[in-house]
Formats: C-alpha cells, sequence, structure tokens
C-alpha cells in the first residue's frame, strides 16, 4: 500500500505529530496537537513577582502571553547566534509560549516508536518527570517533554 504523506492524521492511525525543537545542544518535542503557533522570540515585560522560569509576558494580537523559559527548564544554556523562537500553546486553558532555539521541523511516528524514558533521564530524578518519552528518529534521539507538568510547577 503506497503511503500519502499529505493526508492528515486520522484516528485510529496509531501516529503522531511532533514539533521538533532544539534548546541548547538538546533535542527535544511536544505533541503538534498542542501547538497554537511558531513565532519568533518578541520582548517580553518583565513581571514584579513571578517564578524564576517565567521570562515575562509579551502581547500577541491582544492576548498577554506568558512565557517560560525552556533553557533553565531543562538547564541548558543559551547558544550564541542561536535564533530565538516561541512555541505558543494551549492546554489545560491556558496559553503560554516557551521560549526554544531552533525549530526543526514536524515528525510523523507511530505511538509504538515512544519508548519510556530511564528514571535516570528526569531532570527530577522521578518517573513523571519532565520527559514523558523518548523517540529515535533517523538515528538522533528526541526528548518528548510534558509541557502539562512544566506549566502546573509553575
Amino acid at each position: 500500500m503506497a503511503e500519502n504523506k499529505e493526508i492528515l492524521l486520522e484516528s485510529g492511525t496509531n501516529e503522531l505529530e511532533i514539533l521538533e525543537f532544539n534548546v541548547g545542544n538538546s533535542v527535544y518535542g511536544i505533541n503538534i496537537a498542542k501547538v497554537v503557533e511558531v513565532t519568533t522570540a518578541q520582548p517580553v515585560t518583565e513581571l514584579p513577582s513571578h517564578d524564576e522560569n517565567v521570562e515575562g509576558v509579551y502581547n500577541s494580537r491582544g492576548t498577554i502571553i506568558p512565557v517560560i523559559d525552556l533553557y533553565k527548564i531543562t538547564h541548558n544554556e543559551h547558544i550564541e547566534k542561536e535564533s530565538a523562537m516561541y512555541i505558543v500553546c494551549s492546554f489545560n486553558q491556558t496559553t503560554v509560549a516557551f521560549h526554544v532555539g531552533k525549530v526543526k521541523g514536524i515528525q510523523r511516528i507511530f505511538w509504538t516508536d515512544i519508548i519510556e524514558p530511564p528514571r535516570m533521564a528526569n531532570f527530577s530524578g522521578k518517573k513523571s518527570g519532565l520527559i514523558t518519552g523518548i523517540a529515535d528518529i533517523d538515528e538522533h534521539l528526541i526528548m518528548i517533554l510534558d509541557f502539562e507538568s512544566i506549566v502546573a510547577g509553575i
């Protein structure tokens, strides 16, 4: 059966699409269903009292959106000359932007291609840490982050 990459994913296909991106030298992914848009980084207004992982807020077409610094969350350093992008997501009735480096593109994978991360792979050291799975795509690993947990922690 010929594969048609132009058709949208349908229920029951056992596939998902993830947005692949870099934060420093690390490669991460997010389920594309959570992504509202990808945009270049915008100037932010700092909040007087906020979590250290929140850079501030910015105005996107009349909506005030908080910006979370994934570099701090994932303990990665900013790389000079790296583009600064925001991945704007919406889930749990919340819209938030995640500050990342380069956005590489969308990968279509099977759910069965995602493996459970080893316990020590999570930043918190717990099984329910920030990494929900690891996908091996084209001989490189993509860590799928738990964005809901990141937001809930803030």
